[in-house]
Order: C-alpha cells, then sequence, then structure tokens
C-alpha cells in the first residue's frame, strides 16, 4: 500500500519535503551550513508552525538546536525504515524472493549525515511533500530563496565540470 502524506508525522513531512527540492549538498556550497538538510528543515519546519524561522535554531543560527536535531534524526530513519528514503542501499521494505518481509536492521539515527541528501526510493511522495511546503508562503518564499542560491552554485559547478553521480 503507497503512502500518504497523512501518514506520515509533521516533521517526517518537512523533511521529506526539503530533500525533494533538490537543494546542493552543504559540502558542494562550500561547506555553507543554510544548506545543511537540518537547517534548511528547522527553518520550515518553524515556518509551518508559524513560529520564528530561527525557532529550531541554535543561538549561532548555523545548526538546528540540539532537541530538533534529535528529533529530525528519529524522523529520518523512520523515514528509511518506511522504504521511502535510503541513506545507501536499496531501500529497507524491499521483500525477499522467498519467505517473509523481514523487519530491515534499525539505523542508528547518530549515522544520518544532513549534509547530504538521502536517495529517494518514493518520488511521488517526496514531491506531494513538496507541493503541500510549497503552498505555505512563508516556506516558499524561504525555499526559493535557498533554491536560487542553490541553481547558481549548481551552474557553477557544471561550468567547473562537475556531474552529479548519484543521478
Amino acid at each position: 500500500m503507497a503512502l500518504k502524506p497523512a501518514d506520515l508525522s509533521a516533521l517526517e513531512q518537512t523533511f521529506l519535503a526539503v530533500v525533494a527540492a533538490g537543494l546542493v549538498p552543504s559540502g558542494l556550497a562550500g561547506g555553507d551550513p543554510a544548506f545543511r538538510l537540518d537547517h534548511v528543515t528547522a527553518v520550515c519546519q518553524a515556518l509551518r508552525e508559524g513560529r520564528n524561522p530561527t525557532a529550531y535554531l541554535a543561538p549561532d543560527g548555523t545548526a538546528a538546536d540540539p532537541a530538533f536535531e534529535r528529533a529530525l534524526r528519529e524522523a529520518a530513519v523512520e523515514l528509511e525504515r518506511k522504504g521511502v528514503i535510503g541513506f545507501g542501499g536499496p531501500p529497507a521494505a524491499v521483500v525477499p524472493l522467498a519467505g517473509a518481509p523481514q523487519e530491515p536492521p534499525r539505523r542508528d539515527p547518530a549515522t544520518v549525515d544532513f549534509n547530504q541528501a538521502p536517495k529517494v526510493f518514493d518520488r511521488f511522495l517526496s514531491h506531494e511533500c513538496l507541493d503541500a511546503l510549497m503552498r505555505e508562503k512563508p516556506a516558499y518564499d524561504y525555499l526559493m530563496e535557498r533554491y536560487a542560491e542553490s541553481s547558481e552554485i549548481w551552474q557553477q559547478l557544471a561550468r567547473q565540470g562537475y556531474v552529479d553521480r548519484r543521478l
């Protein structure tokens, strides 16, 4: 049975939407923390809730606050467990050729890397989440700003010969 956005927590929806936006990874943006997935998700989640954009950021504004980051790591692991995203390898919810489906081993949330987007296995669901996020004006404005900067970086990388091998 296909998942719907309503089957996900609000934080899972926001994280999946941010991943679907296709922003340049922080490492390719010169390590700019404003492109880390935890940073972008923290701002988007705060905006979705009608809060100050920095509500879930650490005092220095460069990273998510520790409590939000822990919750986001758990949400990311849950999305992987559901087979929606993967941080390496095939979807976790793969059914073996013989026998009943097995529960995949649970990833240690500490191993989630917010500098690099996970592979998305359910693109339809991710784009439904992104569409919902983009219908919210404050989140739309913020993401479009990030997207414009990201686009400039992707163009510069392409001129330098960079090819994204993940595609």
